[in-house]
């Protein structure tokens, strides 16, 4: 079985950010390897030491672990150059240290060397310029410095000291150069494979354009074709349709005519029912007067009836007290007969008297009872009449209320008559308009058939046209597929002449990659 190879990203390498991001990684594998570094380096002394400890040495071992805290922790904050130089100058102060301790003889400028390097590697190709110079400086002062507390030094330290600080500039300035060229021309390469990159892209992006387009074209080709034969059978309908019309139309005028015939009869009954309301409108005027004088008169008749009932209640009073009077009349003859009886003989004439008293007060009280009942009649009478003239003046009030409705109601027949009329009116000269407007119909729907006759032949063009653009559109597509694949192809192999070999180029392919 075949293992699959691991996918190569290219994109990586045209990345602006990508050169700071590996000098991140350095600057945190360096400062991690100090730590361990110095760790063991303790450790081990310790050890050879038998268990002494040195506190000289642990506060230097110290230092070191807080300069590469302090990198890692600017690193981490994304202040690479600035934990880069911060690792260099803590780097160079302690090559220089070691120099001092160490003497002439020892071996230590190599790590100038190193510092160098790193500082190309961790900060910038000027760094390791400035670094190679700073270097040969503090290498030459301290050595200075040792070569004048020895007494009668050998010749030979003055040129090695020259030498090595002439090595450490000849050095930085080769490695600066060497730095900068290639700084330039990963610049270089980088820029020009962004500039192929985005050319490809924009080319590839106008042949799938291209492309797209051309598709797009097939279908509104087909769509018109299919339009255009609609269009042709619907053009076929519309003919049918135009002598429908144009039958309806003469049907309509017809109609029309009738229409208008009708609207003048109308106008005229509208005007006959207009004189009638007008006369039942002069009549209900009339029923309205002759109502309020009825009205009028019920109301005088009410007034004498009850004018009549307070002289017949007066008339009851009247008999009222005359019966009373023949009631003590009566008790008067009563008193005096009982006087003459115990008069005896001069008593008789006066019992007589009183006797004939007596037979009139009877008659008297059997008079005042029969007037008194023939008043008790007339009263009764008199209240049906009464009764009988109020409910007349109610519905006196209420004829005159329907009367006064009967006229409202004939105002609103009148106006609506007026309205009729004016409506007929209307219609007649509307219709009048749509009898011309019929003509002017039939005229436009013999053109539209002429026109229709003439788009029928106008659609066989188009379609002619339709199936040339068809092939045009084929034949482009079949023109930019090519293209495309041979730019593909142009951008694949100038990056791999940038960057990448045949291998590098397989495992693009294998990882799917997409220039």
């Amino acid at each position: 079985m075949k293992k699959d190879k691991p996918s190569f990203n290219y994109k990586k390498y045209l990345d602006e950010n990508y050169l700071p991001r590996q000098r991140k990684r350095l600057i945190n594998t360096f400062s991690i390897l100090t730590l361990i570094g110095n760790v063991t380096s303790q450790v081990v002394v310790f050890i050879n030491n038998a268990g002494s400890i040195n506190l000289g040495r642990i506060s230097g071992s110290l230092g070191i672990v807080l300069v590469a805290i302090l990198a890692i922790i600017l690193t981490w904050y994304n202040r690479v150059e600035l934990a880069g130089i911060f690792y260099c100058t803590f780097g160079l102060l302690s090559v220089t240290f070691a120099v001092y301790n160490g003497g002439l003889s020892s071996n230590a400028p190599m790590l100038y060397f190193v510092i160098i390097v790193v500082a190309g590697a961790i900060i910038s190709p000027i760094a390791v310029l400035i670094v190679g110079v700073v270097s040969s400086l503090a290498y030459l002062v301290v050595a200075l410095y040792l070569l004048s507390q020895i007494q009668n030094p050998a010749s030979t330290y003055g040129t090695n000291i020259a030498l090595v600080s002439a090595i450490l500039i000849i050095a930085s300035a080769v490695l600066y150069i060497f730095s900068f060229a290639l700084d330039r021309i990963a610049s270089s390469a980088r820029y020009q494979a962004n500039e192929l990159k985005d050319v490809n892209e924009r080319l590839l992006e106008q042949r799938d354009l291209e492309i797209e387009t051309s598709r797009q074209i097939n279908v509104l080709s087909e769509a018109l074709a299919e339009l255009f034969r609609r269009q042709n059978t619907a053009t076929e309908e519309q003919v049918l349709l135009v002598n429908e019309v144009a039958s309806t139309s003469n049907e309509l005028d017809a109609a029309a005519r009738r229409i208008a015939n009708n609207a003048l009869s109308v106008s005229v009954i509208a005007e006959k029912a207009l004189k009638s309301a007008q006369t039942g409108q002069e009549a209900a005027q009339d029923g309205v007067t002759a109502i309020a004088t009825l009205r009028n008169n019920v109301e005088n008749i009410t007034y004498s009836v009850r004018y009549l009932n307070t002289q017949i209640e007066r008339i009851g009073e009247v008999t009222d007290i005359i019966g009373e009077v023949a009631d003590e009349t009566n008790l008067l003859s009563l008193n005096a007969t009982i006087e003459a009886a115990g008069a005896g003989e001069y008593g008789k004439r006066f019992a007589a008297v009183a006797d004939e008293i007596q037979r009139l007060s009877r008659r008297t009280t059997t008079a005042v009872e029969q007037i008194q009942e023939v008043v008790n009649e007339i009263i009764q009478a008199s209240e049906k009449s009464l009764q009988t003239t109020e409910d007349g003046l109610r519905q006196a009030q209420q004829g005159e209320s329907l009367v006064v409705r009967l006229i409202e109601a004939n105002n609103d027949i009148i106006t609506i008559v007026n309205q009729t009329a004016e409506l007929a009116t209307n219609i007649a000269s509307s219709t009048y308009e749509q009898r011309n407007a019929s003509g002017v119909i039939v005229e436009s729907v013999q053109r539209i058939s002429l026109a229709s006759k003439e788009l029928a032949g106008f659609t066989i063009e188009v379609s002619e046209v339709i199936h040339k653009l068809e092939g045009n559109a084929t034949l482009l597509i079949s023109q930019a597929l090519p293209e495309k694949k041979q730019a593909k192809n142009q951008e694949k192999i100038l990056f791999s002449e940038l960057f990448l070999d045949d291998a590098e180029l397989e495992e693009f392919e294998q990882a799917g990659v997409s220039f």
